[in-house]
């Protein structure tokens, strides 16, 4: 495995979760998903609408997720079930972050 550059969030992510008291449900920061190949976004987000298979009402999750799992994620926030909250690009594990405003901010501001 090539050389992962991780920022000044990622290493304070898991440093909760290596003391048990992250609140993000879903995928750990170091997990294998970040490192395969067809992993190309990481996205945080809170679901707002039902429950769905992202998770339950009110829960902030992270997931890695493949270009397609993703074009289906951005529909989600497009009907209000999630609002992203935060968005990077995945390169061999080496995230690059990306502006990602909540599509219901969005909504309310038009």
């Amino acid at each position: 495995m090539g050389k992962v550059n991780i920022s000044i969030y990622e290493l304070l992510a898991v440093a909760r979760e290596t003391q048990g008291s992250d609140y993000v449900k879903g995928d750990s920061m170091l997990c294998e998903r970040r490192f395969q190949a067809q992993t190309r976004h990481m996205i945080e987000f809170l679901v707002t609408g039902t429950q769905t298979e992202m998770g339950s009402p009110g829960a902030y999750c992270r997931r890695f997720l493949t270009e397609e799992i993703y074009n289906k994620t951005l529909h989600l926030a497009e009907k209000g079930e999630i609002c992203i909250q935060k968005h990077a690009t995945v390169d061999r594990g080496n995230l690059q972050y990306k502006p990602a405003a909540c599509q219901q901010s969005q909504k309310g501001q038009e």
